[in-house]
């Protein structure tokens, strides 16, 4: 046994009329229509159709004449018995029309007695009525249904390119998705697409609202429904995913659970999301046809049932799905009810890009009558590195005052504005301390806000060229919980880039990989993190000395430093750090550009700590790699460069080494190789002749 099952449009018909062509046997086609319900008619037919292709018992074609067959005494048991003696194959299309009537029993009765010898295959929209169960348990079936009939991507290339449309892959690509490999729906989009001046645009713009797949559905799908599932149909299209419980609270009635699981049987663009039947959805498409025609019929109803969607997803403390149909309600109060009443979750468990396209619905006379939502939009944004937006809420801040909880807990309005101020750090490194220290005067020492004003601390100590009390704060930030994933992310980070100044690379490859897992688990890599992210691993890998794989990682972090630039500081150490990657890369040009940008973002924000004289060391480098090149042999390396810087101290050979974290015989191979570049023979001959090239100060 065969069963091929699926809703209008998947090819059945088709893919039945292929196996008839492929078959190694006689074949016997027969087409139910709403005339088959009765059994007797039902059996004319088949024998009909089986008698073209084998010899059956007279007997048989005469008793069905009669006025009143035996039929499951002698006229079906004969029958099966006389199939025994020649093998066919017999195809029974349409059977949904047949599935609940008294006709069942007879397929019923031929499913469960068909004699090895044939091969039956049944195709139809719904098999409800037949004993599919005791088949599949005694082995007997093979079950198709839409997604073995569903065209793949390459098959949905080919259909199009027949209709002789042409579309980029990535149109492809959205066709097949939109349509789930549906192909009445593939086609009528390629059609629709046929004519267009642009058929890409063409193809996006089709869904379930389009004229020529709404008059499909509604001849072959929707005009076979009762009036009472069509109704339920449409106001049901607004969920994304139905049960029985939520669609009873918001149609007000207390028999979905039967309804569904009946509209599963008949209905093919009804499915099941797990094997217990407890979650539905509707097929994309279809679902967009519903909510069309609903809109149409009843306009006024998709808000209120949104709505009422809201409340019973919050009762059941699905929060993110309560603030999506608040949206779709059109209510903006609810929407910043629901996101100020749990705003510590959803910044946590939320991705930053949803919250903030949340907050992109309301209007600022709402966001201003819920301060903490818009702090939470402020670190949001922060999270994204939208530098844009951060401001705006920053300043939609200014002047509000609210009673906690912050969006982290804090235990006032004016907490939570000075945590933001300390992380962005917009008025200057020294100001960072002054922020921090009035989030942790009035916070709990475990909490998540006073541990994050650490992070903030550990920042301004290392700008302050304070390593070692910078990082026993940037450690405990990093081991937070419960904060946004890109806190201990960004705390992690900053440990690597310290451990590489320090010269301590397995550390920092341990820091790096614990950045990376933090937000692969967030699923979130490219928000504010991920350019000083990516700039670690590639100093990482000059170190290790894979410059292939710098190159890869420089190119990610420049192509990321637009969102670092939401915190100054850090856009300007990022651009640093990349212009010593790419000394080392011999990419003196791209070093010039780096660091020229770090510059200009020293003019705009001078107040950064040790900042200015790290650039004036990348600097240097970049002179004696482009103004000294012609002077040198060849441009010194950056651990030449810091070997050199130490040159005209008091310091001995083994003082440099420890100060360096490197040995004594590598200070002596750096010194050997940096006179043979200067062409010196000595120690103070290459202090001369460095200040002479601007190498050293």
């Amino acid at each position: 046994m065969v069963t091929v099952c699926a809703p209008p449009g998947y090819g059945k018909t088709t893919f039945a009329s292929q196996l008839a062509a492929a078959a190694d046997r006689p074949v016997a086609w027969l087409s139910l229509d709403e005339a088959d319900h009765d059994p007797t008619r039902l059996l004319i037919g088949l024998a009909a159709s089986l008698n073209r292709c084998l010899q059956l018992d007279p007997w048989l074609l005469q008793a069905l004449r009669s006025a009143t067959p035996s039929v499951f005494a002698e006229v079906l048991p004969r029958l099966v018995n006389g199939l025994a003696r020649d093998g066919c194959l017999l195809i029974l299309d349409d059977v949904q029309h047949v599935t609940a009537s008294p006709s069942a029993e007879v397929l019923g009765y031929l499913c469960e007695h068909v004699p090895p010898e044939m091969r039956v295959v049944l195709a139809g929209r719904r098999l409800s009525g037949l004993p599919v169960g005791r088949l599949r348990a005694r082995r007997m079936l093979l079950e198709l249904g839409p997604d073995a009939l569903a065209l793949d991507r390459e098959q949905t290339r080919e259909l199009v390119d027949g209709v002789g449309v042409y579309l980029t892959p990535e149109a492809c690509a959205a066709l097949h998705a939109q349509t789930e490999g549906w192909p009445a729906a593939t086609y009528l989009a390629a059609l629709a697409a046929r004519h267009a001046d642009d058929p890409d645009g063409a193809i996006r713009a089709f869904g379930g609202a389009d004229p020529t797949l709404v008059d499909f559905l509604t001849t072959e799908q929707l005009n076979a429904e009762s009036n009472e599932h069509l109704a339920f149909l449409l106001r049901t299209s607004v969920l994304d995913r139905l049960s029985a419980p939520l669609c009873d609270a918001v149609l007000g009635r207390d028999d979905s659970a039967a309804i569904l699981a009946a509209m599963e049987q008949s209905n093919g663009f009804v499915i099941a999301l797990d094997r217990r039947r407890q979650w539905y959805r509707y097929h994309h498409l279809f679902s967009q046809a519903l909510q069309s025609e609903l809109t149409h019929r009843e306009p006024a109803q998709p808000h209120q049932l949104h709505r009422r969607a809201s409340c019973w997803f919050e009762a059941h403390d699905n929060i993110a799905e309560a603030v999506e149909h608040a949206i779709k309600a059109r209510d903006e109060r609810r929407v910043a009810d629901l996101l100020a009443e749990h705003i510590e979750v959803l910044l946590v468990e939320t991705s930053p890009a949803k919250l903030c396209r949340w907050l992109e619905t309301l209007p600022d006379s709402v966001l201003l009558a819920h301060p903490p939502v818009l702090a939470a939009g402020a670190w949001a944004m922060f999270q994204l590195g939208d530098l844009e937006n951060t401001r705006r809420c920053m300043r939609l801040l200014e002047g509000l005052s609210f009673d906690g909880p912050g969006p982290l807990g804090e235990v006032s309005g004016q907490a939570a504005v000075a945590l933001l101020r300390a992380i962005v750090a917009w008025d200057g490194a020294s100001r960072i301390t002054r922020h921090a220290d009035a989030v942790r005067d009035v916070e709990p020492r475990v909490s998540r806000a006073f541990r994050t004003a650490g992070l903030c601390l550990g920042i301004s100590l290392f700008l302050q060229g304070r390593c070692a009390a910078a990082r026993d704060l940037l450690e405990d930030a990093a081991e937070v919980a419960g904060c946004p994933v890109e806190i201990p992310a960004l705390a992690y980070v900053l440990l690597a880039l310290l451990d590489l100044e320090e010269h301590c690379p397995r550390d920092a490859e341990v820091h790096i990989r614990s950045a990376y897992a933090a937000l692969e688990a967030a699923e979130r890599q490219a928000g504010l993190v991920a350019a000083p992210l990516a700039a670690a691993l590639a100093w990482l890998d000059i170190v290790r000395k894979d410059r292939a794989a710098a190159r890869v990682n420089f190119d990610r972090a420049v192509g990321l430093l637009p969102r670092a630039a939401v915190v100054p500081w850090l856009s300007i150490y990022v651009r640093i750090v990349l212009g010593r990657v790419a000394l080392e890369l011999d990419d003196v040009e791209s070093a010039g550009g780096l660091l020229g940008a770090a510059r200009r973002g020293l003019v705009r924000h001078p107040d950064a700590g040790v900042l200015p004289h790290m650039l004036a060391s990348a600097d240097r480098a970049r002179q004696a790699a482009q103004g000294g090149s012609h002077a040198l042999l060849a441009p010194l390396t950056q651990a030449e460069l810091r070997v050199l810087a130490l040159a005209p101290t008091c310091l001995s050979i083994e003082e440099i080494g420890r100060t360096l974290c490197v040995s004594k015989n590598t200070v002596k191979t750096h010194l050997k190789v940096i006179y043979a570049k200067l062409t010196v023979a000595s120690r103070g001959e290459a202090v001369e002749r460095a200040r002479a090239l601007r190498l050293i100060a």
